[in-house]
């Protein structure tokens, strides 16, 4: 059988809809930002990047919001702006050390702005910066990048090192009907890419290898 395309199912379960942030609320950050007004800006750089969310007027305020399975909190005050993003607890022994390792080298760089912390054996991903050193850009970076780096490292570091998940958003289980399609998608997937690989072989085609592959 020589197949044409790939099946595109449509999607198991839809995906929650927010609205399109408003930019003109960034742009109105950056201006207060610019006038000295720190707090003002950042809660109008919030309010861009979560227009679902009611963010609080006064000078302090914090709010939890869920990227993929990591609980992202931030928290500001006079003092400044803090974002944490729990990530895992370290194993025992020499596992620890492996996990510390690959922190360093993987997680950690030179100008990244958020970093990861210990806390005793519990490992955060963390920014702080005082409120005078925001500017919205900042702001806009931290939010959107380390939550998919802790959502891409803890994983790997529960599977490789032996690390305990930390305070992960539970993920909403399938019922029995979209277990079902779920359970159909991929069985058809895999038959398509087998049925590809055969292909490959019979064709000794280096481009389509690379096609499948990827």
């Amino acid at each position: 059988m020589t197949l044409s395309s790939l099946t595109c199912p449509l999607p198991v379960q839809k995906a929650t809809r927010t609205p399109p942030p408003d930019f003109e609320l960034l742009e109105q950050a950056i201006e207060l930002f610019d006038d000295g007004q720190f707090t003002t800006s950042l809660q109008g750089t919030l309010r861009h990047m979560f227009p679902e969310r009611s963010i609080p007027e006064g000078p302090t305020g914090s709010f939890t919001f869920p990227q993929g399975s990591s609980r992202v909190t931030v928290r500001w005050d006079d003092a400044g702006l803090t974002v944490s993003v729990p990530l895992v607890r370290l194993p025992s022994g020499g596992r620890a050390t492996a996990a510390l390792r690959y922190l360093l080298t993987a997680v950690s760089g030179s100008g990244q702005l958020h970093q990861p912390r210990l806390h005793g054996e519990d490992v955060q991903l963390e920014f702080q910066d005082r409120l005078s050193r925001l500017h919205p850009y900042k702001v806009v970076q931290v939010l959107r990048q380390a939550p998919v780096e802790a959502d891409n490292a803890d994983d790997w570091m529960v599977d490789q090192f032996g690390a305990s998940p930390l305070e992960r958003e539970p993920i909403t289980p399938l019922d029995q009907e979209e277990f079902a399609r779920a359970e159909t998608i991929w069985r058809t997937h895999w038959s398509e890419v087998e049925e590809l690989l055969k292909e490959v072989q019979r064709k000794r085609s280096m481009f389509l290898l690379n096609e499948t592959t990827a």
